[in-house]
């Protein structure tokens, strides 16, 4: 699932960022400032008055489900914390990390040889003008080995602490169908996962951190009223 970005049509201003600890003050607080129509959006809401138009876009480690109104989502923030997982997946490797709210729990990350001189990984090239060579079997093998091994860890977490409330993944569409089609397959249905909408870098330990950073922040933007013609 992907971040939209904000209607180019419009003008956006930056109010002020906000962390999951503030989601739920930060939203009762507005709704609680006037008399708002409001329009759930994929990862908010916007919030409109005769005066102002806000768009509260909610972290992404806090998804707002489909047209979830404000009164369901708070509930949910007010709830339990939810156990999270994140998985990161590129050529050669994976990062993996399991929250309990702001609590990591536990986390993986690992690396295979399974990228090619040119920077082509094997099973993409294998689809092009690929050899069987002993370099290409090995590429494979070991392409192969980092699925398997990333869907053991994961399953050994999901046998230990329980199914994720949440999974977001970050994975090229070329290895999406391999990594389900892996031995074993993940803990989770491919319906289940929210994709990561941000610019992942080699995932590592400190991507992974990085990334969760990133997702456990707000956003309150003001559309700015376009200028009245004199």
């Amino acid at each position: 699932m992907d971040k939209s970005p904000p209607d180019p049509t419009e003008n956006h201003v930056l109010v002020e960022t906000f962390s999951m600890r503030e989601t739920a003050e930060r939203l009762e607080l507005l709704l609680a400032e006037g008399d708002w129509l409001i329009k759930p959006t994929e990862h908010g809401y916007r919030l409109e008055s005769e005066d102002d138009t806000l768009i509260f876009q909610a972290p992404l480690l806090q998804p707002v489900r489909g047209t979830e109104s404000t009164s369901s989502f708070l509930t949910r923030l007010h709830g339990a914390e939810p156990l999270q997982l994140l998985v990161l997946v590129q050529a050669g490797a994976s990062a993996m990390g399991l929250w309990s709210g702001s609590e990591l729990v536990a986390h993986k990350a690992l690396k295979k040889y399974v990228v090619r001189g040119r920077g082509r990984a094997q099973p993409t090239h294998l689809k092009t003008k690929g050899k069987s060579r002993y370099g290409s079997r090995l590429r494979l093998r070991n392409a192969s080995a980092q699925l398997s091994q990333t869907n053991e860890k994961l399953s050994e977490w999901h046998g230990e602490h329980g199914p994720a409330d949440d999974v977001f993944m970050s994975c090229p569409k070329t290895t999406w169908p391999a990594l389900f089609a892996s031995t074993p397959p993940p803990p989770f249905t491919r319906e289940q996962v929210i994709r990561i909408p941000l610019d992942v870098r080699v995932p590592d330990f400190g991507e992974l951190r990085n990334v969760h950073r990133k997702m456990s922040r707000g956003r309150l933007l003001r559309v700015a009223q376009p200028p009245e013609s004199s």
